[in-house]
């Protein structure tokens, strides 16, 4: 007799496809599919009423703006990982930091209840879980260092290594406006910088699409913005380097 597949249905979420039999059986029939448009936000009014997604083909980001200035693009967060975990730390009826989606596509969601009762039956779920918050948390410290150390193309250029992490291929279908909106800069500046990484043929730019042609030098570009912490999270793949 045939054993069922206990990670039927989560394999796109790597974070989900990492879990033991035990804990991916548990989640398996609390979960439902998603879908979202780029540009849309997802709010987080309290924890209490929290919702957690583990994206499988979005691709989205936590960011901080400040009214007159540029503002700080927080985290990436992709098939790696979960966003709305704030309901597993604490319960408060405070807001918790909207979501904004970078790239359109699907996302694996459970209520924060439901997940709170699925972490308290099952430690080895909560640590799993854990696990990424803290990588994650790895990220927002490597951000915060570069957004004080490093220019804006550097910047630029490790937000654009993060989302490469994060998409099938190494087209990145965005356009300059996009990439101001979601960096808090004007798109001139944007434009700026891609055409100093694409002078050093780290990059390809075309109308709404920019294409990854060397991954070594993008990530030379990005210096201390992009580490050891980072290439963990990387999907394996073909590289496809144009010269």
């Amino acid at each position: 007799m045939a054993t069922s597949d206990p990670w039927r249905g989560l394999r796109k979420n790597r974070l989900l496809a990492s879990l033991g039999a035990r804990d991916a059986m548990l989640l398996r029939g609390r979960v439902t599919r998603t879908q979202w448009n780029a540009g849309d936000t997802i709010a987080f009014p309290d924890t209490r009423s929290a919702v957690v997604y583990f994206p499988e083909t979005l691709v989205a980001c936590l960011g901080m703006s400040r009214e007159g200035s540029e503002g700080t693009l927080l985290g990436i967060i992709g098939n790696e990982g979960m966003f709305g975990w704030a309901c597993l730390l604490y319960e408060s009826r405070d807001a918790a930091q909207p979501v904004s989606i970078v790239t359109p596509g699907s996302a694996l969601a459970i209520t924060g209840r439901d997940l709170q009762a699925l972490c308290r039956a099952s430690p080895t779920l909560l640590r799993s879980l854990f696990c990424y918050v803290d990588a994650f948390a790895g990220q927002l410290q490597r951000a915060m260092l570069s957004q004080l150390r490093d220019n804006m193309s550097a910047r630029l250029a490790r937000w654009l290594l993060l989302l490469h992490d994060r998409i099938e291929g190494d087209d990145i279908w965005m356009t300059h406006d996009q990439l101001a909106a979601v960096l808090h800069v004007r798109r001139a500046t944007v434009t700026d910088c891609l055409h100093i990484i694409e002078g050093e043929r780290a990059l390809q730019c075309s109308r709404g699409c920019i294409r990854v042609r060397d991954r070594d030098l993008l990530e030379r570009h990005a210096s201390i913005g992009y580490g050891d912490a980072e290439r963990g999270e990387r999907t394996p793949r073909t590289m496809t380097v144009e010269r």
